[in-house]
């Protein structure tokens, strides 16, 4: 690595706030300094107020005056000077249309830092000029105006400076800012996006002398950024709970750096923090920015997080760029942080000196048409500043703010690839209820959290069903981590008071069976209907997708608006070897659960290993674990068959799966799995994913996914319904969609398609929808070779006839040109005369696609599809069963049956449960990743008393702790041969521990303060591993028997600490409980077992059922 260079230039904010305080240019000292007037008496480069102080002259925002002559020297070299040419060329070739009273804000702040740069007085009046324009047009005063406001305000005249006071006042809302700086302790992320123009205007105007009519004064606005920014506020701490200050957080301590929300649309919304604390900084003198940890964490943060596979080139200046992980998919995808130069230059941060260097190129910005992106850089750039890239950071790390800890094989674009989540929720952010949940990639998106941000939400008119998907995307059921089902789950929070108080268990009102999904507690759901929210009301009559998601801004914990859901408690990470985690997410549930730990494990380079202890208070409530995978499993079951990516059941089911598998076959570029058919585990794409299965042993695996035909490649038109013999009815109440090609795509839009039959609720009704020309795509390329009736695309594997019926288009002569494919083979497809096109040797892009149509109704029975008019072929009718949930009634729902193809989503999920009801579970599954053409890893499970474990692919040997104990001495027994690693978790930590193999000491070791053990052995034939912190005797010597395996369940043989030549250590024998309520494992149940059981039964039929109590009657009765 390069030697760091002497810095050159400084960062801009550490020159404003520790260079004292000059006199301002052309003061004349009359005194001392008055408060509360616009003079500057003394001359220090100040003004003064009761509350308030503020620079005496402008710029106050970003600039000084006294960095003029710095700005002014660096743009004579490189690489400064080529940036602002440009810069410099694309306001000058834009002066006619100044002149001619634009109101475009695109000019204005280029024009008023022309000036700054230049000195020349033209680019000033531009400036000015457009201002004016802009205020009598009554168009929104934004950041653009403010800066240049800033720039120009000592050559502005008076009438100016009041019209543009009354512009900001009229143009921008903030919350309640006359009270505000009474309810400050509200503000989180979204604050910087209201305040951040008033703040800046009221900083401009702090201590002038100017006419105000509003009954707005900057004094009121810069004193609650003031309060704001007082260590004990609301704003301030939760900015720094989140940048990754413990003192709020009972979460392990981590890494500095972290995000409030996710990174989507609204991650704008942090970043404007980030401004605000920097103007107010700036123009006030007093720091409140260089510990901002939110902004100081962020360079490195961004670094560790971005998704090796997704690398791609950047529109603007074809730079490689990834994007960060989805937590919760808003559609939008950002690849890199933002107020990246600021930031940089504020921490000399080399971390995000590199976003610099490597982000949206400068000069491709500044001769674009958003050269507005370009005076940050211009600004803060250090040129000076050397960078660090990703990979100089371990490839794992744990940010407690969010609780994310993030982990990767290596820093090369297919690298394995795991986030594990156990966080709060903050006040507006989107992270939802994803406590305990984990995403995994290798070179494709593999385990992603499910469903998303419906973009047709903002189409006109909506699609009510449209709101189900973004409803279930923020539930537990769409995220990859444990469902409890409590049949009487309640909201047990006061109804109109605040929710942040808790009700007695099971007092609040219950859910309705709609709502019941069996997930996490913060955003319990309730109906739409708000008014009748504190009335009484019959709520199972309400459709489910009436509910809604009341927001966890009320809560609040350490005064502070988040709700405390989830820690990571540990985290160890062993570069090239392993990295280990533990969320605790008890308290994102109900009362329904006392215990809920993951304890996540990475081996690397492609097993992960995760053990789950889930202790209900109510031994019937059902768990499940859930599994959301972009690509269909396949079960190790000979009685299980599937075929392609189509939809199967929607409910498949085996038991004791010990091999579950998750496949990729590899779908072409901009081409759907759905399109391709034909997944399998040994096809030719990118991963293969095997899911070992090892506790519960008695398990119920179910898979659910895929796409329901109820009609596949029919005619429709006005003399050709399609009658209900034809149609296969919906596997339950669904919406749908209707794909359909056309000869005649000009006039679809004169026609309608009328669905009659039977809904929901039974309501026999008929629906007429309105077509348009909605195009769904299924395939899209570029052709090459093509002729006028051929569309050949040499690197494609389609089958015959794959898109027979299907629509093409193609671009000709500047306009689109549509066909229906007669037929296709392996790379053409077959279409009538395209005209205008070359006879032979065409090339251009295609797209293949049907038009599509969706319902507005959950349909039951449909009886007929008809139609007005239109002349339809390739007619199917589907429902896309990518994102589907169970209700605790055993009801499932499909709650986006129109979504689209997004490689980000799932479309399937795998549900683990176990057969046997019971309070506490464990769950043991191991996560194997490979190329395709490659088989399973062994798997086998080691039962060790109060420890369990797994010996992966005979190489690894990991154990857990069944109830969340701390361990202090632990027996197991392998049998294998060649070298094994050991890794045994949930140990009482930094406690000296003494390992033998056979009965010989090996080491003596001091688990980590994480409670861990890592040593190594070699295998020959059996062994017993002991782990004891004093020193084991021979087994007989105390008492013990020396036996083959531990006893089981119900099983009164304890593990002794105590030597055997093989096996393990028991107290006395192995003797079988014959039922639940024989406590003492006799053989039989005394009257003193049978009435302790009666009454468990008597206090709830669902801890004892009526069958279980009839058998121990049998039993006590038999003797």
């Amino acid at each position: 690595m390069k030697r760091y260079k002497s810095l050159v230039l400084v960062s801009i904010i550490i020159i404003v706030l520790l260079t004292p305080r000059i006199r301002a240019q052309d003061c004349i000292p009359s005194g001392q300094e008055i408060p509360d007037n616009s003079i500057d008496e003394d001359c220090d480069g100040w003004k003064e107020g009761t509350n308030w102080i503020v620079r005496s002259t402008h710029p106050r925002l970003y600039l000084a005056k006294e960095d003029y002559p710095r700005l002014r020297e660096q743009i004579e070299r490189e690489p400064y000077k080529s940036v602002f040419e440009k810069y410099k060329q694309y306001i000058d070739s834009h002066l006619v249309d100044i002149e001619n009273n634009s109101t475009n804000h695109d000019y204005v702040l280029p024009a008023a830092l022309l000036f700054v740069f230049t000195g020349n007085e033209s680019y000033r009046d531009a400036a000015i000029k457009i201002l004016d324009n802009r205020a009598r047009a009554g168009l929104e005063l934004g950041e653009t105006d403010y800066l240049a406001i800033d720039i120009v305000f000592e050559y502005l005249t008076p009438e100016q400076k009041t019209n543009y006071w009354v512009w900001m006042k009229n143009t921008n809302t903030f919350y309640n800012l006359e009270g505000a700086q009474y309810h400050h302790y509200n503000y989180g992320y979204h604050f910087g996006d209201h305040f951040r123009t008033p703040l800046a205007m009221a900083l401009i105007y702090l201590g002038e002398d100017f006419y105000n009519p509003t009954d707005l004064y900057p004094e009121l606005i810069v004193d609650i950024m003031r309060k704001c920014l007082e260590p004990d506020d609301h704003y301030w701490k939760i900015g720094q709970r989140v940048g990754g200050d413990p003192t709020y957080n009972d979460a392990l301590p981590g890494t500095i750096g972290g995000l409030y929300d996710i990174f989507g649309y609204d991650i704008g919304g942090e970043h404007n923090n980030h401004k605000l604390n920097y103007m107010y900084s700036h123009a006030t003198g007093i720091d409140k920015i260089s510990n901002w940890l939110h902004l100081k964490g962020m360079g490195a943060f961004y670094q560790q997080m971005y998704v090796p596979h997704t690398v791609h080139r950047s529109w603007a200046s074809r730079d490689l760029q990834h994007k960060m992980p989805i937590l919760w998919d808003t559609t939008t995808h950002p690849t890199q942080p933002a107020n990246r130069e600021m930031a940089a230059s504020l921490y000399n941060d080399p971390y995000m000196q590199w976003w610099v260097n490597h982000g949206l190129q400068t000069e491709v910005l500044a001769n674009s048409n958003f050269p507005m992106k370009v005076w940050e850089w211009l600004i803060f750039y250090n040129d000076s500043l050397e960078e660090l890239p990703p990979s100089s950071h371990p490839t794992a790390n744990y940010f407690n703010g969010p609780g994310i800890v993030v982990m990767r094989l290596d820093w090369t674009d297919n690298a394995t690839y795991a986030l594990f989540l156990a966080g709060d929720h903050y006040n507006g952010g989107r992270r939802y209820e994803d406590a305990n949940s984990f995403i995994i990639h290798r070179k494709t998106y593999l385990v992603p959290h499910n469903g998303y941000r419906a973009p047709s939400l903002h189409l006109v008119p909506q699609n009510p069903l449209d709101s189900h998907i973004v409803w279930y995307a923020r539930e537990t059921a769409a995220k990859n981590t444990i469902l409890v089902f409590d049949p009487e789950e309640s909201w047990d929070h006061p109804l109109c008071g605040s929710p942040n108080e808790n009700l007695p268990f099971h007092s609040g009102i219950r859910l309705g069976c709609w709502e019941n999904l069996g997930g996490q507690e913060w955003s319990s759901k309730m109906p739409g209907r708000w008014p009748e929210y504190c009335q009484e009301h019959d709520r199972d009559n309400l459709p489910w997708y009436d509910s809604m998601t009341i927001s966890g801004t009320s809560f609040t914990t350490n005064n502070l608006s988040y709700k405390e859901q989830a820690n990571i408690i540990k985290f160890e990470h062993r570069e090239d070897e392993y990295t280990y985690a533990v969320g605790d997410a008890t308290k994102a549930y109900t009362q329904k659960i006392n215990l809920f730990q993951r304890e996540f494990l990475y081996i690397r380079p492609d097993i992960f290993v995760i053990f789950d202890r889930v202790n209900s208070t109510n031994k019937s409530y059902k768990k499940v674990w859930v599994m959301h995978s972009v690509f269909e499993p396949f079960f190790d079951s000979e009685t299980i068959k599937t075929h392609g990516c189509e939809w199967v059941s929607y409910n498949t089911k085996v038991t004791n799966i010990t091999g579950t598998k998750i496949c990729y076959s590899g779908p072409y570029a901009g081409e759907s799995c759905d399109a391709v058919g034909g997944c399998n585990c040994m096809g030719t794409g990118s991963t293969t994913m095997y899911i070992n299965t090892l506790l519960p042993e008695e398990n119920i695996v179910l898979k659910r996914g895929g796409i329901q035909y109820l009609i596949n490649d029919s005619i429709l038109n006005i003399n050709s319904p399609i009658t209900e013999t034809s149609i296969v009815q919906p596997s339950f109440p669904s919406g749908f969609s209707i794909y359909f090609s056309t000869g005649e795509p000009e006039t679809i839009d004169q026609y309608s398609i009328t669905i009659t039959g039977t809904i929901y609720n039974d309501s026999h009704i008929t629906e007429t929808l309105p077509l348009t020309d909605r195009e769904s795509v299924f395939a899209y390329g570029e052709s090459t070779g093509s002729t006028r009736t051929t569309i050949t695309d040499t690197t494609r594997n389609w089958k015959h006839d794959e898109y027979k019926n299907y629509m093409v288009k193609v671009l000709v002569n500047g306009d689109w040109v549509y066909r229906i494919i007669k037929s296709n083979d392996e790379n053409t497809l077959y279409v009538d005369d395209l005209g205008g096109v070359p006879l032979n040797g065409w090339s251009g892009r295609f797209y293949i696609f049907k038009y599509k149509t969706t319902t507005r109704n959950l349909w039951k029975n449909i009886e007929q599809i008809s139609t007005d008019g239109l002349d339809a072929i390739g007619v199917d009718i589907r429902i896309k069963h990518w994102m589907t949930a169970e209700d605790e009634r055993g009801i499932v729902h499909t709650f986006h049956p129109d979504a689209e193809y997004t490689p980000t989503n799932g479309r399937w999920v795998v549900n683990i449960i176990p057969q046997e009801k019971r309070c506490l579970d464990n769950f043991l599954n191991i996560i194997y990743l490979t190329d395709p053409g490659n088989e399973n890893i062994p798997t086998e499970l080691i039962k060790a008393g109060k420890m369990c474990g797994a010996f992966v692919n005979n190489s690894w040997v990991v154990m857990f702790s069944t109830t969340g104990e701390e361990i202090t001495q632990t027996q197991y027994t392998l049998n294998g041969s060649g070298p094994v690693k050991n890794l045994v978790l949930d140990l009482k930590p930094l406690t000296t521990f003494n390992i033998y193999d056979n009965g010989e000491k090996i080491y003596t070791l001091i688990s980590s303060d994480q409670g861990t053990l890592y040593f190594n052995i070699t295998l020959n034939s059996e062994h017993t591993i002991t782990l004891s912190e004093t020193e084991p005797q021979d087994c007989e010597s105390i008492g013990g028997t020396c036996m083959n395996k531990p006893c089981g369940e119900y099983q009164n043989c304890s593990n002794l600490l105590g030597f055997c030549q093989s096996g393990y250590c028991c107290s006395g024998e192995c003797r079988t409980c014959i039922h639940e309520a024989d406590t003492n494992c006799n053989g039989r149940i005394d009257n003193e077992e049978l009435v302790v059981y009666i009454n468990r039964w008597l206090v709830s039929s669902q801890d004892v059922t009526m069958l279980e109590l009839v058998r121990a009657l049998e039993l006590w009765k038999s003797g």
